[in-house]
């Protein structure tokens, strides 16, 4: 069983209509990196196979993701690039050592800024992609805490 992807615009106009969003900051995530698919993240689908393949393949495995939370596969269909955002309620301080070494240890890499489009000032953001993928994240209000 697979599950689709979908056009980054249903989440800008869902999220347009939330007071919890910096679509703005969304949007030139997506356009920056050619982002035109996404798709929801459950503790069903592998991450790296994700990154790597593009495809999200049901399976009965479970993994689980540190402090996954608010989470959304992007993919760029031209290049194929993915990678795996997530917005958790925490301080990067206090989960950059953990989930450094859970994506380090699975062959990934996390990124981790203070800033986050999800509830600014309240999330952090987390973007996990493969080793050499570079995600863009040149937003003036994104400050990167580390690879």
């Amino acid at each position: 069983m697979t599950t689709n992807w979908y056009s980054v615009k249903s989440d800008i106009d869902y999220y347009s209509k939330d007071h919890v969003c910096n679509v703005d900051v969304l949007k030139g995530f997506c356009e920056l990196n050619g982002f035109t698919k996404l798709t929801g993240v459950t503790r069903h689908y592998n991450p790296l196979k994700v990154l790597q393949t593009g495809k999200m393949t049901f399976t009965f495995d479970i993994f689980e993701v540190p402090y996954l939370d608010h989470a959304r596969y992007f993919k760029n269909t031209k290049t194929g690039v993915c990678c795996l955002v997530y917005h958790p309620y925490q301080k990067v301080s206090s989960i950059q050592n953990i989930v450094g070494e859970w994506a380090y240890c699975r062959g990934m890499k996390a990124e981790f800024y203070d800033y986050s489009w999800y509830y600014p000032g309240r999330c952090c953001c987390v973007i996990i992609s493969l080793p050499g993928t570079v995600i863009e994240t040149e937003f003036p209000d994104l400050k990167k805490e580390g690879d």
